[in-house]
């Protein structure tokens, strides 16, 4: 079912991970969800969503496409894969899905109207091969869509020294693990690279004083502080002092809070060969 390859690991593996994907599921649910009717998401269709975290754009497609529809969600952590399978039990949706695996070497039978993967390409070592295993993951004439961040976009309004220190920790982690966290706008010339055609890009940034957003630089922090300590990127005071530090940023209503700039693309998959034919050498004759 699967073939050899080289892939980096996941960083946020640790603290109330389900939490952190919460969070930031509901600041990206409605802009994911165009960028899915950018590529022709309708009732009646299939998807794929690598990198599917907690589900819950899953769980809306999935009442979307109706009971002639397919989604599938797929992810590396099968503490995840586990919940959305007990949250799927308590709900009505037949046509929803979930396996464990890996986005570069995932293998299926079926091909999907549209292949989407969100915040996943920065994580991998090899973007280009990631993306031509969705190309043959999806149906001709179907649609890939990536959605991804540039890490060096985050900031806050006042200028907040804590967060200048986790965007930087963030980047040498993902780094160590041969990703890019600054790949989103670069997602473009990906597609490109892979021959998808009709490429179409988008971007946002997402910001607030307040509420879910101004969250989330901590609870990335907690998912990734055992990781740095193992690898000896930061020390138990250093930490500690970030997190109180996040801790202010969260609860001061006066500093803005800039999510990383968010990269969208979406690519047409057509898989038609155009067979260079040589002419005929003789005309026809009637009856032939």
């Amino acid at each position: 079912m699967s073939r050899s390859v080289v892939i980096s690991s996941y960083i946020y593996q640790h603290g109330n991970e389900p939490v952190r994907q919460s969070h930031q599921a509901k600041i990206m649910h409605e802009q994911s969800l165009h960028l899915l009717w950018e590529a022709g998401l309708r009732p009646g269709m299939s998807v794929l969503d690598f990198g599917c975290g907690t589900a819950n754009l899953d769980f809306s497609i999935a009442s979307m496409l109706g009971p002639g529809g397919k989604v599938l969600g797929v992810d590396c952590n099968p503490g995840l894969i586990s919940l959305n399978r007990k949250r799927k039990q308590t709900v009505e949706d037949g046509n929803l899905f979930f396996r464990i695996g890996r986005a570069e070497n995932y293998t299926d039978i079926f091909q999907y109207d549209i292949t989407f993967a969100r915040f996943l390409v920065a994580h991998t070592a090899m973007p280009l091969k990631l993306v031509r295993n969705m190309q043959g993951l999806t149906r001709n004439y179907g649609y890939i869509a990536l959605e991804d961040v540039d890490i060096s976009t985050m900031r806050a309004v006042p200028h907040n020294p804590e967060l200048e220190v986790l965007k930087t920790l963030i980047k040498a982690l993902v780094h160590y693990y041969g990703g890019d966290a600054t790949i989103g706008s670069q997602l473009g010339p990906l597609l490109h690279a892979s021959g998808l055609r009709r490429v179409r890009a988008f971007s946002h940034q997402p910001a607030g004083a307040a509420g879910p957003i101004k969250q989330v630089p901590l609870f990335v922090l907690e998912s990734i502080q055992l990781t740095l300590l193992q690898l000896g990127l930061a020390t138990p005071e250093q930490l500690l002092r970030l997190s109180e530090g996040l801790k202010k940023l969260a609860e001061d209503n006066h500093t803005v809070f800039y999510f990383p700039r968010i990269y969208q693309v979406i690519g047409y998959n057509n898989h038609t060969l155009k067979l260079n034919l040589p002419k005929l050498s003789v005309a026809l004759q009637p009856g032939m």
